[in-house]
């Protein structure tokens, strides 16, 4: 009977110390996951709030040059007028990750002639029409491209004769909105990922009317393409080298990264936690996802779920022990107690005195 009572009380402490080991490792490692979660979701709002506020920069900038040709003349300034503007801009300095600014005309096929011929004469001797495609529709050329000392070869440009490009321009005919493309390939850098970012142009008779009265008449656009990588080069500084970035179109249905950086090569655990955030940009939406690398994950210094484990098993191994040992006093005061009742009950219903004493002849009883 004691033997078994032993062993089941040793079988129970066993379970018992398995299960608050498991239970210890599984809470120290939901607490490590948690610390780096967190962290990737303040990171994340990090790249969120500053990529849309490093686009609306952009957004302004375009809009000051949109201005600026609006004041003198519209389609008739002089590219020198243009580049008199543009050097007063540091556009390295306020607007990293766009290549330069440029404008595109809406020409319609009757107007073709005559709008080369306008261009040559406001600067450009050379400027032909070029095209990636076949375009049925108006033409959208390139005419200005600041600052001058950036590639000139998309000057002429039929921007609507590329089918990324030309549903960016419907979008911006359809809303009268700023507009975002769809992923592209820039071929001013070795076909390098980027976006286009348009701001419509309308006429100065069409802007000059009452505008919940009119349906707008879009004649141009200003515009900047962007390499996504400096776009984010001073977006994305903290943990550098321990976060896996990536970012993508959820839009464009295509798996193809606009960006991944940096740390897009670094070990990472196929478990590791990851942050998923959607930002909605001027009529489409980017999904940045965040992955912490192993590297991250050893930066925190966090609790190592064996020496949790190892602890809550020893911990309850101990509450066991002197659970034992508390049940077996227990149980030693109980006999105790009942072989006195016991002898007690035999003095009373005896007739003669009884002396108990020891095998050398001392009285320890009567």
């Amino acid at each position: 009977m004691k033997r078994r009572r032993i062993l089941w009380r040793l079988g129970a402490a066993l379970a018992l110390t398995a299960i608050a080991g498991l239970s210890a490792w599984q809470t120290a490692t939901w607490h490590n996951r948690g610390i780096v979660v967190e962290l990737l979701d303040d990171q994340a709002t990090q790249v969120a709030d500053g990529l849309q506020e490093r686009l609306r920069t952009y957004e302004l900038g375009l809009r000051g040059l949109r201005g600026m040709i609006a004041a003198s003349g519209g389609r008739d300034v002089h590219q020198d007028v243009v580049h008199a503007y543009s050097a007063t801009r540091d556009f390295k300095e306020e607007f990293p990750g766009a290549l330069g600014m440029s404008v595109a005309w809406r020409v319609p096929q009757a107007e073709l002639d005559a709008f080369v011929r306008q261009r040559q004469d406001l600067g450009l001797p050379n400027f032909l029409v070029r095209q990636l495609g076949p375009n049925d529709g108006d033409r959208w050329l390139v005419s200005h491209i600041e600052p001058a000392t950036r590639d000139q070869s998309s000057l002429g440009l039929d921007l609507g004769s590329d089918a990324t490009r030309r549903a960016g321009i419907a979008q911006v005919l359809a809303t009268g909105k700023v507009t975002l493309t769809a992923p592209l390939k820039l071929k001013s850098l070795a076909d390098a990922p980027g976006v286009l970012l348009f701001v419509p142009y309308e006429s100065a008779r069409a802007a000059a009317r009452d505008s919940a009265a009119r349906t707008p008449r879009i004649e141009g656009l200003v515009y900047t393409p962007l390499h996504l990588e400096d776009v984010f080069a001073n977006i994305v500084t903290a943990r550098a080298g321990q976060i896996r970035l990536r970012l993508r179109d959820a839009d464009a249905g295509s798996q193809i990264d606009l960006l991944r950086q940096p740390g897009a090569d670094a070990a990472t655990a196929h478990d590791a936690p990851k942050v998923r955030r959607e930002v909605p940009l001027y009529g489409r939406t980017w999904v940045v996802e965040l992955t912490a690398t192993d590297a991250l994950v050893a930066a925190q210094r966090q609790v190592r779920p064996a020496a949790a484990a190892a602890l809550g098993a020893l911990g309850t191994a101990l509450l066991c022990l002197m659970a034992h040992l508390a049940a077996e006093s227990r149980r030693r005061v109980r006999q105790v107690e009942i072989e006195r009742q016991r002898r007690a009950a035999i003095i009373e219903s005896s007739d003669d005195a009884v002396i108990a004493e020891t095998h050398d002849g001392v009285v320890i009883e009567w």
